[in-house]
């Protein structure tokens, strides 16, 4: 997961990795951001597995979210051949890669709460529907124990994103 500090992408790391946890799965969860408090470029890694995790090595993740311009430019030497980019729709022109989806994470959150605030919770519900994992469930309880505020406005943007990405599912374009 990659975007600009201040958007929330290590919280949602965080929400998706104790929800997969939930789930199941084995996970580790890392981090990785600049000097500067907001505005510079930040990683998050999820690393999910059945099996135990023995290697904490990235070299070309299966998926990569895109929130921002900086994070591609910083992060874009990780995107192998088979990497899937989940990317917001504000970065998209930027880049030329195939598997690429598209999402809204930020409009979404606008026209619903008015406000930018809620695109990383948006955008972890639309992995989760993409994906098929975590369930809307799991992430519902991580909120619960991970965030401190705005909890049920966090839980009704993963929603938002889930939904998205099932219409996007069922329309047959992811």
């Amino acid at each position: 997961m990659t975007g600009t500090s201040g958007q929330g992408v290590i919280l949602a790391a965080m929400v998706l990795g104790d929800a997969l946890t939930r789930d199941g799965y084995q996970v580790v969860q890392t981090q990785s951001y600049g000097a500067a408090a907001r505005g510079g470029p930040t990683r998050a890694d999820v690393i999910v597995s059945d099996a135990p995790i023995n290697d904490l090595t990235l070299e070309e993740p299966d998926l990569m979210l895109v929130l921002s311009s900086i994070a591609l430019e910083r992060f874009s030497q990780y995107i192998g051949s088979k990497t899937l980019l989940v990317v917001e729709e504000q970065v998209k022109n930027n880049i030329e890669h195939e598997p690429i989806v598209i999402v809204p994470s930020t409009r979404l959150s606008v026209e619903k709460f008015g406000n930018r605030l809620y695109t990383n919770s948006v955008t972890v519900g639309f992995l989760s529907s993409i994906l098929g994992m975590p369930s809307i469930q799991s992430l519902e309880q991580a909120v619960n124990e991970t965030l401190r505020k705005r909890l049920e406005e966090n839980k009704e943007a993963i929603f938002l994103g889930y939904s998205y990405g099932k219409s996007l599912e069922s329309k047959q374009q992811i």
